[in-house]
């Protein structure tokens, strides 16, 4: 089992991993047409603000109880989860834009 130590490094890794992806994307969406540009703009904003509900939710976890962690562990990972599929997604759709 993992360690909550270990997780929360886990979960700080993979926030930063997709700062740098949304970077990346927000880097090529000037690149593009004006309607593309605005169409990966608003991707990019979507995805950050649920990034940041995310960090909120990490928040809560590393400052709840022991007892609270376990159930909060299992709604950020769902939220993980899901964050990464809709990065994942939004990458494979403009990467030929």
């Amino acid at each position: 089992m993992t360690t909550r130590q270990e997780y929360q490094k886990k979960i700080e890794e993979q926030i930063a991993t997709w700062r740098s992806e949304l970077e990346s994307l927000q880097s090529r969406a000037k690149e593009t047409t004006a309607e593309k540009r605005e169409e990966f703009t608003e991707a990019v904003e979507k995805l950050k603000t649920r990034k940041q509900e995310l960090k909120v939710r990490y928040s809560e976890l590393k400052e709840a109880s022991d007892g609270a962690w376990t159930d909060l562990k299992t709604g950020l990972d769902m939220a993980v989860e899901s964050l990464g599929e809709a990065i994942r997604s939004a990458k494979d759709r403009f990467h030929h834009q």
